[in-house]
């Protein structure tokens, strides 16, 4: 079976997949992917909810008729059994991000719901409210000479030096079509995501490598404002932020496996709250409030 580096992890999936980086021949396998039968209920859920069941050490998704479900379990095991109308964009889809996610949870991971871009010694995180143009800041960080570290979900720990790192994750960005207006691609022949609100995927200049976190921005689209505001946010809003933006759902044990990495997050990792006017393109300006910080 073909191995695969996804999030700083050697998986193993039972299929070739175009869209992620190829682990080197002899790594260490970190989680293994099999096709067989699922269960559509965990036994005893401490959280369950229409899509999800959640128990320590274990996670089911239920993905819908055109995808799988899915069961993580322990950290290095994902079981998936397809539909009879599977999509496979829609199926991927689940697999690198909900399903991924709970693989960084219980590796005591931080999973952020964000998109992150990185220079060759640092990287930022942006994540923020839906539609604020987290995906859309990033693209446009690659095309000043920065590079794609991950998109819609980042995987964040304490590194060796005990600093806090963020690892390589996919090599594409979703944009909706008016944010491309402003970019240099053409979406002729680019394809687009159905499950993703037909957003367009276009492929970065991806880094491949482990990053130093510099800062997280939070983007936040405010209505009757004409000017992009930044501030540095602490104490209970920075909490509040840094909760909201965690890929859940998580238990209480889950928080407390990763109460280091977010005890240093929130103590020593600067967030800066950037609130954009919601009717003026101000990518510019909010580009200018990230980099000249």
């Amino acid at each position: 079976m073909p191995y695969y580096l996804i999030h700083g992890l050697v998986v193993s999936l039972p299929f070739t997949c175009q869209g992620v980086d190829g682990a080197q021949a002899g790594a260490k396998v970190d989680v293994i992917a099999v096709e067989t039968d699922v269960p559509r209920h965990l036994p005893a859920p401490k959280v369950t909810e229409q899509s999800f069941d959640v128990d320590h050490g274990a996670f089911l998704l239920r993905g819908g008729m055109q995808s799988a479900r899915f069961l993580v379990e322990n950290g290095n095991s994902i079981k998936f059994q397809k539909n009879k109308d599977c999509k496979e964009d829609l199926f991927l889809h689940n697999l690198f991000y909900q399903v991924m996610a709970a693989v960084l949870r219980q590796r005591k991971m931080l999973a952020f719901h964000a998109s992150s871009a990185s220079t060759n010694d640092q990287a930022v995180i942006v994540t923020g409210d839906s539609g604020a143009g987290k995906s859309t800041t990033i693209s446009h960080l690659v095309t000043k000479g920065w590079h794609l570290q991950a998109d819609d979900l980042c995987a964040v720990r304490l590194g060796e030096n005990g600093k806090l790192e963020i690892l390589p994750g996919t090599k594409e960005v979703c944009l909706c079509e008016d944010a491309l207006e402003y970019l240099p691609y053409s979406t002729a022949h680019l394809p687009r995501r159905d499950w993703h609100r037909n957003k367009v995927a276009i492929s970065h200049n991806a880094q491949q490598q482990s990053k130093p976190v510099s800062r997280i921005i939070y983007l936040k689209r405010t209505e009757n404002t004409s000017k992009v505001k930044v501030e540095r946010i602490s104490g209970q809003k920075k909490l509040e932020l840094l909760l909201s933006c965690l890929y859940g759902p998580l238990l209480p044990k889950d928080i407390m496996s990763v109460q280091t990495s977010f005890l240093y997050t929130l103590s020593s990792i600067d967030l800066l709250l950037v609130s954009r006017p919601e009717n003026r393109w101000s990518m510019d300006d909010v580009l200018g409030a990230i980099i000249g910080e």
